[in-house]
């Protein structure tokens, strides 16, 4: 049973993979901002969220002790 459990398992990553490939020819072929790659499941790249500076915690730390 050891055996058949392992065989599940690399058919479930094969297959994972093989999705995810997919999405990144998805992504190569019509762009990263495609409606295409939002159809696959990912985000497009206008809609994504800017990163943000964070504010020094120090102020935290020193109203805790």
């Amino acid at each position: 049973m050891i055996g058949a459990g392992r065989v599940g398992v690399n058919t479930a990553r094969q297959i994972h993979e093989a999705v995810l490939g997919f999405k990144d020819q998805v992504g190569a072929q019509y762009g990263p901002d495609s409606r295409a790659v939002e159809l696959v499941g990912y985000i497009r790249k206008p809609e994504r969220k800017k990163p943000r500076k964070r504010k020094a915690t120090a102020a935290v730390w020193s109203d805790i002790r």
